[in-house]
């Protein structure tokens, strides 16, 4: 029983650190993005957009690796525990935090591109 209510404790705790990034994420880019993107032209516009990108691949990555410092941690309380598996969901999470830091670095770097091309 004791077990069990441990489980259902990390679950709990589990889900709540895991959705705060998500909403982090979906909340933290600033609402005139389709405007900077919309407008970008000059080399500062373009600059502007990569350091953005920037910034979400490194708050990705943090994310990422806390997911996988967690994904350790959930393997030591599984360790002989035939319940819930919260290692697979972390490794999971890290694995598309990652993903998403990798899609913005491209961002990023075609924009730098982009700057180097402008006319202004």
């Amino acid at each position: 029983m004791k077990t069990k209510l441990h489980l259902v404790t990390y679950l709990v705790v589990f889900l709540a650190i895991a959705s705060v990034p998500v909403i982090m994420l979906a909340a933290g880019p600033e609402q005139n993005m389709e405007q900077m993107i919309s407008a970008a032209k000059s080399k500062a516009d373009h600059e502007a957009l990569a350091a953005h990108y920037e910034a979400e691949a490194k708050q990705a990555l943090d994310i990422a690796e806390r997911h996988q410092r967690m994904e350790k941690n959930y393997r030591v309380l599984e360790t002989g525990s035939k319940g819930p598996k919260f290692s697979i969901h972390c490794k999971n999470l890290a694995a598309k935090y990652r993903g998403a830091a990798e899609e913005n670095r491209k961002l990023a770097e075609l924009h730098h591109q982009m700057a180097t091309q402008a006319t202004e």
